[in-house]
């Protein structure tokens, strides 16, 4: 199963190069880019995780990186459940329209959910008490940075890397028809790779709890405070 080090001398060995003319920092480099790249822009099955936290009664915001793990991103969520119960996601305008003085004019048992400044999951309304809230989110996927780091994804994919990593080099010695090569290798192989493992994987809410009715109906719209 190729790793950081084995994919670096792949790498060497394809562009026949060595660590005088490109060091091994480079290539590490241009590897997690083309590692980052790969799989920036899909909900990926292996990014998948959950988190559960306990509410404070009347707080309805919470800093993700303490309530879910210290790299994870608010715009990242993507469902939320309270006791079990799947809450609505509410655009941040609409909560704004719901909550025009800030912070939450009443507290009650929270029905939808939205995020803050990139940092922070609100809730909506307020939770009128402790709560267990699930939340799943996906995980940032941290760059390979030792020789025996693997990528997350299946090892069937991860000569792909060589060529995104390759792309990289190839442009950075001014070898640009290498570089174009190498680039459509590297797109077709994350192409067969998203095909793989999204399109072909059924999206699942992970929801923990005692009520796991994740599809019942929604409201249809929620009331505004003067209603």
């Amino acid at each position: 199963m190729p790793n950081l080090g084995t994919l670096r001398a792949q790498v060497r060995a394809i562009a026949d190069v060595d660590a005088t003319d490109v060091s091994d920092a480079d290539i590490n480099t241009y590897i997690n880019d083309a590692y980052q790249e790969a799989i920036a822009d899909e909900q990926w099955p292996f990014l998948l995780t959950r988190a559960v936290f306990n509410t404070v009664s009347g707080t309805a915001d919470y800093d993700v990186t303490s309530v879910l793990e210290s790299t994870a991103e608010a715009h990242r969520i993507l469902h939320v459940s309270s006791e079990g119960i799947k809450l609505e996601k509410l655009e941040t305008a609409h909560y704004l329209m719901l909550e025009p003085h800030g912070g939450s004019a009443g507290s009650g048992t929270p029905q939808a959910w939205t995020t803050m400044d990139g940092t922070k999951l609100v809730l909506w309304p307020a939770p009128g008490g402790i709560a267990s809230v699930q939340v799943v989110y996906l995980k940032l996927a941290p760059d390979l940075t030792q020789d025996t780091n693997e990528p997350l994804f299946p090892s069937r994919y991860h000569h792909v890397l060589k060529w995104g990593a390759l792309r990289f080099l190839y442009t950075k010695i001014g070898d640009l028809e290498s570089a174009e090569g190498a680039t459509k290798t590297y797109e077709d192989g994350v192409s067969v790779l998203v095909a793989d493992l999204v399109k072909s994987t059924p999206p699942t809410a992970l929801i923990w709890g005692k009520i796991t009715d994740v599809d019942r109906p929604l409201f249809g719209r929620l009331k505004y405070p003067w209603e």
